[in-house]
């Protein structure tokens, strides 16, 4: 969406979203993203909004509007400087002053000064010495005291690591929480990846409370936060809709062309299928972690698929290769070494044949549309 660069078509597709998740009986949407993609293998590129801080505020506004226009909460996320995969738990990210300003916040500032956002999520990492999910700077002197917001913090999922600093730092809602988050936390994946939770429940903070280390007032306006926007948003107002399934939206929004592009032309999709080139090229658009369990079905699989063939296969090219090199270097007979270049030939065949494979892969949506690299020629 950031790609068409229009702000209207954008709010009109955030009010579409917001009558689907009212049409399951949800009051809140995890979205949107506003981070900005600095890195090609951050897993969550294929939800965000570019690299560029403006273009990212202006999609941004215009998605909240039009999800809490329709009574929904929006939680633009993740507070701040979220951009990579790699140690997302453990990483401390030192930004000087004038780069979070210029780089990483206007998305966020425009969400709360422009679009009135209802909630924001926090990030996992560290900036600048302190985890984002306790990090007063960022939750109390910016958000909240800077830029006016009065709405409610959520974490991100096991984002927090401790129960004084949360809490004190305006950390409004532990995400998961009780037996859920503990059951979660003692698996080996949450373990490795160092997701840490539960800290915020009664048995942990109630008797920090009693310490003196955190104050009743402090939970009072935690409580506060979550209250104004349930008031606000018209939560209060509204029976809760059935879970009865999304209802069908079709909006001139949704059935507008979409234009991918790519450095070497826009590919345009329209309605029914229909494809018109630009002046050529391919466009691949699944990056990141997460790319394979948000792509349209069948496609991420095959994507994968591809990619780890290649990774084998050249793999095992660049160990035969090491093979001839030591074999040469030992003197090995004239016949096994004729033995060994049928051998790297094959490999050769393979690699020109996966990649071929992966080229004519460009993109699939659903089961229905399928390119190959002659067809984008035509």
């Amino acid at each position: 969406m950031a790609a068409t660069w229009d702000t209207e078509l954008v709010q009109e597709e955030g009010q579409a979203i917001g009558q689907e998740v009212k049409a399951v009986g949800r009051d809140m949407i995890l979205g949107p993203t506003v981070n900005i993609q600095r890195v090609p293998l951050w897993g969550r590129n294929f939800e965000g909004y570019g690299e560029d801080p403006y273009l990212a505020a202006r999609i941004g506004v215009g998605y909240i509007k039009g999800v809490q226009g329709e009574g929904v909460i929006a939680t633009v996320k993740h507070f701040a400087a979220n951009n990579e995969e790699f140690e997302r738990h453990r990483v401390d990210e030192a930004i000087d002053e004038r780069t979070l300003q210029e780089i990483y916040f206007p998305a966020f500032k425009a969400a709360v000064q422009e679009a009135g956002v209802w909630s924001v999520m926090s990030a996992y990492q560290k900036v600048n010495g302190r985890y984002c999910s306790e990090n007063a700077y960022l939750l109390q002197d910016v958000l909240r005291k800077e830029w006016g917001f009065t709405g409610f913090v959520v974490s991100d999922w096991g984002s927090t690591y401790s129960t004084d600093g949360p809490v004190n730092a305006g950390m409004d809602i532990e995400m998961p929480g009780g037996e859920v988050a503990r059951a979660w936390l003692a698996t080996e994946g949450a373990k490795k990846n160092g997701n840490g939770g539960d800290f915020l429940s009664p048995e942990k903070v109630l008797p920090r409370i009693a310490a003196g280390a955190i104050r009743q007032a402090t939970v009072d306006e935690n409580v506060r936060n979550i209250l104004r926007v349930l008031f606000v948003s018209g939560i209060f107002d509204r029976a809760q809709a059935a879970a009865t399934g999304a209802a069908e939206i079709d909006t001139p929004a949704q059935r507008a062309p979409l234009v991918l592009v790519s450095n070497r032309g826009p590919v345009t999709f329209h309605a029914g299928g229909e494809v018109q080139r630009g002046s050529g090229g391919l466009v691949t658009a699944l990056t990141g972690l997460a790319a394979e369990n948000s792509a349209p079905p069948g496609v991420a699989q095959r994507i994968v698929g591809i990619h780890q063939a290649l990774m084998l296969v050249s793999t095992s090219l660049g160990l035969a290769l090491c093979i001839f090199a030591f074999s040469v270097r030992q003197n090995f007979t004239a016949q096994l070494r004729k033995f060994m270049l049928l051998g790297l030939s094959i490999l050769a065949v393979l690699v020109i044949f996966g990649a071929d494979r992966g080229a004519q892969l460009v993109y699939e949506y659903g089961s229905a549309v399928n390119w190959s690299t002659a067809q984008q020629q035509k």
